[in-house]
């Protein structure tokens, strides 16, 4: 399959949008594939269809394994579907999960402090309570 892997990437790179029957195809003889569900989710994510990208991430993400070099691009598209979404609580659980492995990685916070954001403005009520997360947030980083 590696050969297939690296066919699949290349062509997604080179043509936007176009790989998407391909990566099909190969996901019905490969069905718990991540990488294909990974590749999947970013046709969707692209064309702002963020529901059926979120649902191929989240499925790339209960199959991947935890080494995957891919694995942070993962986690990013996937808080960045969810957010988009309305899924506040899931994202943040999944950042919860994820934060002991990007400690270094400041397009991880900036993910997160982009999901805050957006939850804060539409659900003013909660403003507080995540602000008083966004600085706990902060004095960890510090």
């Amino acid at each position: 399959m590696p050969a297939q892997r690296a066919a699949i990437h290349g062509f997604a790179i080179g043509c936007l949008g176009a790989p998407r029957r391909l990566l099909q195809l190969a996901l019905v003889e490969h069905p718990h594939d991540a990488y294909l569900r990974y590749q999947l989710g970013k046709d969707p994510e692209v064309r702002g269809l963020f529901d059926a990208a979120a649902v191929h991430y989240t499925a790339a993400y209960g199959r991947m394994k935890p080494q995957a070099a891919w694995r942070h691009d993962l986690v990013l598209r996937l808080l960045f579907s969810l957010k988009k979404t309305g899924s506040f609580e899931q994202a943040v659980n999944l950042a919860d999960a994820e934060m002991p492995h990007w400690q270094h990685s400041p397009d991880f916070f900036f993910t997160l402090g982009d999901l805050f954001l957006d939850w804060a403005a539409r659900a003013p009520e909660r403003a507080g309570a995540l602000r008083r997360a966004a600085r706990s947030l902060r004095s960890k980083l510090e």
